[in-house]
């Protein structure tokens, strides 16, 4: 195994480490990413889950609820609302 090989799989478990708040790092990644479209974009939710690495919108639902507290559907509504309210 070439040490490029080596390389490639100890960063692959770096991503699968649990950090001190019990979120893996891979995770982490996904959910931040998943705020960029949430707030940027009108992807369905079903589609960001897809797109950054969930293999359905329940589980997505769950682990974003888990980490921010709130739904997707409900952060996207935070966000719209506040754009909303900006002056001009």
């Amino acid at each position: 195994m070439t040490r490029y090989a080596v390389d490639r799989i100890e960063e692959g478990f770096a991503l699968l480490e649990v950090e001190k708040d019990g979120v893996c790092r891979m995770e982490k990644i996904r959910l931040e990413q998943s705020m960029t479209l949430l707030t940027g974009t009108h992807l369905s939710i079903a589609e960001i889950a897809l797109r950054v690495g969930y293999s359905n919108d329940k589980s997505f639902r769950r682990a974003f609820k888990r980490h921010y507290d709130k739904t997707p559907t409900e952060l996207r509504q935070a966000s719209e609302k506040k754009e909303n309210s900006k002056p001009e």
